[in-house]
């Protein structure tokens, strides 16, 4: 495994900041999610959002073995595992890319507005959207990849951007198509979904990443 920078420091307003705006984002999301359970008595959002929160638990697994590191110094800690600190912001960061955001996709497919061809444009603005935030958060060093990684841009490999986006959308069109099975106390199961799907992505599609990084001496040419 490539070496940990355990001594970097996070930038402290823009990790401040990451907060505030994450926040807001899942509080947003919350009250529409609220919103929809009252109307259509159905907590399905609800429980995708929280899946996102129980999505943060994977972050020092995915973290070790992609080589990404959350510094101590700079910002708060939620919690640590693997001797790997994870900040606050990270949960709220969770809840709402993997939570909010897969609730919403499953809003739009049960509405009968996303078919197709769409979902592939909606993936593709997911991927792009997380490599443009990424970038930005990167260049505050908010957190930092370290290692030998493949398709770095600036400072983001660009690897990252697919496991996260396909998790999104399997969890969403997952939750779409089960839903009429989930009926009930089934209904809560949909917590599983969003930790489900990234744990799938993240072994399938992050696989050949995570190798070239933790196996020693691999030339660059192979890692890229």
């Amino acid at each position: 495994m490539p070496p940990i920078p355990a001594e970097a420091l996070a930038q402290q307003t823009a990790s401040a900041i990451l907060l505030a705006v994450l926040a807001v984002l899942v509080g947003t999301a919350l009250i529409f999610a609220m919103g929809f359970a009252w109307r259509r008595r159905d907590l399905l959002p609800l429980y995708l959002i929280a899946g996102g929160l129980l999505t943060f638990l994977m972050e020092p697994i995915v973290d070790m073995l992609g080589a990404c590191w959350h510094p101590a110094i700079g910002q708060w800690t939620a919690y640590t595992f693997l001797d790997r600190p994870m900040p606050v912001w990270l949960g709220f960061a969770y809840t709402w890319y993997f939570g909010a955001q897969t609730a919403l996709c499953w809003y739009l497919l049960d509405r009968g507005k996303l078919r197709g061809k769409q979902l592939w444009v909606l993936w593709a603005a997911m991927v792009i959207s997380d490599i443009v935030l990424e970038t930005v958060a990167l260049a505050f060093d908010v957190w930092i990849y370290y290692g030998q990684q493949p398709l770095l841009l600036f400072k983001f490999p660009l690897w990252w951007a697919a496991p996260n986006s396909t998790a999104v959308i399997l969890a969403a069109v997952l939750a779409y198509k089960l839903g009429p099975w989930m009926a009930g106390r089934w209904r809560t199961a949909a917590i599983l979904l969003p930790i489900g799907c990234y744990g799938l992505t993240s072994v399938t599609i992050g696989m050949p990443a995570f190798l070239v990084l933790n196996i020693p001496d691999v030339p660059m040419a192979v890692t890229q």
